[in-house]
């Protein structure tokens, strides 16, 4: 099996069809707020540009994944085009990793969050790269002043947050179950579907779903070099953030300016709308 027929994600978006063009994706960074990942992973350690904990456990440097929930998140979006494994959506993109997550999935606070979100907004890299997206593939029920802030100011810098919608659906789209920062408008907020292209029982619905992606039994990455297939809609976040990834290099070789406003446009041009009404990209 190629690492392009084993992510789902990547066949159902028709990712390929745009990787020559957006050259994969090339130095596009983007910020994984989550559990940390295993960064000496061979799909993923080459395009790990940076990283920070804002735990309180270890060190500033020490990012290593408390569970598997990060280093999966990551492979999905930016794991390389080595023909081995698996490949990402944007496989040339570059991986700023910052962990706010311990070994609790529960114990994340918004404080960490709102941290790191202001961490990735004044963040330059070695070349004065800046952060394109936020992959939060996170999230809790408490609508929060001080998070909603974060979220207003880096879209006012120009970075694109994409964030899961929640998995405490019920099966039932006539109810609304809300997940912050995904609710936020200033955020692409993500539900999760299934191989044939319906939403799942366990994704979130509400009134500011912007797209949903695949999010069902998603194989990718995980600590020591293994891979696994995981559920949810943490899995669904990271396609469309890959998806933004190709959009903005794609920009960049068109010459084009890259804002918040034509990445979305631009992106929505390769979208297309299931029998249920429900956005999905496809670069075909």
């Amino acid at each position: 099996m190629s690492n392009v027929s084993s992510a789902y994600g990547v066949t159902r978006m028709h990712a390929p069809a745009i990787w020559k063009d957006a050259h994969q994706g090339e130095g596009v960074v983007n910020a994984i707020i989550d559990s940390g990942c295993d960064i000496t992973h061979p799909d993923l350690r080459e395009n790990i540009i940076d990283v920070r904990n804002f735990t309180d456990t270890g060190t500033k440097s020490d990012v290593q994944d408390s569970g598997i929930h990060g280093t999966h998140v990551s492979g999905i979006v930016a794991a390389k085009d080595d023909r081995k494994g698996m490949v990402g959506i944007a496989p040339k993109s570059k991986l700023l990793i910052l962990k706010v997550l311990g070994e609790d999935p529960n114990s994340g606070n918004y404080q960490s969050l709102v941290e790191a979100i202001d961490y990735a907004i004044r963040w330059r890299g070695p070349n004065n790269e800046k952060v394109a997206t936020l992959n939060l593939s996170l999230g809790g029920s408490k609508n929060d002043v001080t998070l909603h802030r974060a979220i207003r100011k880096a879209y006012q810098n120009g970075i694109v947050s994409v964030a899961a919608s929640g998995n405490d659906g019920d099966g039932r789209r006539s109810t609304s179950e809300i997940f912050y920062p995904g609710f936020y408008k200033e955020v692409l907020q993500v539900g999760a579907m299934t191989r044939n292209d319906q939403v799942a029982h366990y994704s979130n619905t509400n009134k500011n779903i912007d797209y949903v992606a695949p999010g069902t039994n998603i194989f990718s990455t995980i600590p020591n070099g293994e891979y696994a297939q995981l559920t949810g809609t943490s899995m669904a976040v990271p396609q469309i953030t890959g998806a933004i990834s190709l959009v903005h290099r794609l920009l960049k070789e068109k010459d084009q300016k890259i804002s918040i406003p034509n990445v979305l446009t631009t992106l929505n041009k390769c979208t297309v709308l299931t029998k249920q009404g429900d956005r999905i990209v496809s670069f075909v």
